[in-house]
């Protein structure tokens, strides 16, 4: 939130105090949602986008969607409107998009989009509509490697990963591999790929034995709270 002069340690967490700022943030979401629906979620996040991309034009600040520390939470705000609305008409999208051959297309786009170092804008925009689309098929009834429960573990653990990624990559990757094995070339390129798949088992683990844990604990006190004769063997599963 700009209270600190740089990012250290597991510096991937600056994304939680975005979270947070979000999660203030929603009640103005819903009221917004409520009175203009989506297309006013989406018309809000285009002014954001605009009036940050001319900050950026204007040399007053750098490329907004690299923000951490300073400021960070700002560049989370358009992406979080943009699925707010999506949200809200969710099931409209089935009407549009009914084969898993869209989002495949769409997401080829952005890998493409990446490589070729377009404006991030662009970027975003195919990433919508590959979530658009994808949940769009997935309703119609499309399945395919996507619907997958192979896919639907590492959509689980996905954010195991991207909190431990970093120091484990550190250890492996630097630790092990560089100073240790003394790795270079293409069998540092093998290494890496193999400690890309022990990572996701590692996250896997930290999703069930950390996170899933978390959740029942902070869901069972909420619903003491409310219903004190309720307990934890009467609340769904968190996954």
């Amino acid at each position: 939130w700009g209270v600190t002069d740089g990012i250290w340690y597991n510096y991937p967490s600056w994304s939680i105090s975005a979270e947070w700022m979000l999660y203030l943030l929603f009640p103005v979401v819903l009221l917004v949602l409520r009175r203009g629906g989506a297309i006013a979620l989406l018309a809000l996040a285009a002014l954001a986008m605009a009036a940050l991309e001319l900050l950026n034009e204007t040399g007053h600040l750098p490329s907004w969607t690299r923000w951490t520390y300073e400021f960070g939470f700002l560049r989370a705000v358009p992406t979080f409107l943009i699925g707010a609305a999506l949200c809200s008409c969710v099931g409209q999208s089935a009407l549009i998009f009914r084969s898993l051959a869209w989002p495949a297309g769409f997401f080829l786009a952005a890998v493409a989009a990446m490589l070729l170092q377009s404006n991030d804008c662009i970027i975003i925009a195919l990433f919508v509509l590959t979530i658009a689309s994808a949940t769009g098929a997935e309703l119609a009834g499309a399945r395919g490697v996507l619907t997958g429960p192979v896919m639907g573990r590492l959509g689980d653990c996905s954010y195991a990963v991207y909190m431990v990624h970093l120091l484990l990559g550190l250890a492996l990757v630097q630790g092990i591999g560089g100073r240790l094995l003394h790795l270079r070339g293409s069998a540092l390129d093998v290494y890496i790929l193999a400690c890309v798949v022990v990572l996701t088992g590692i996250a896997a683990l930290v999703y069930q034995y950390l996170e899933l844990p978390a959740r029942r604990f902070f869901r069972h006190r909420a619903v003491a709270r409310t219903n004190p004769a309720q307990t934890i063997t009467t609340l769904p599963n968190a996954g």
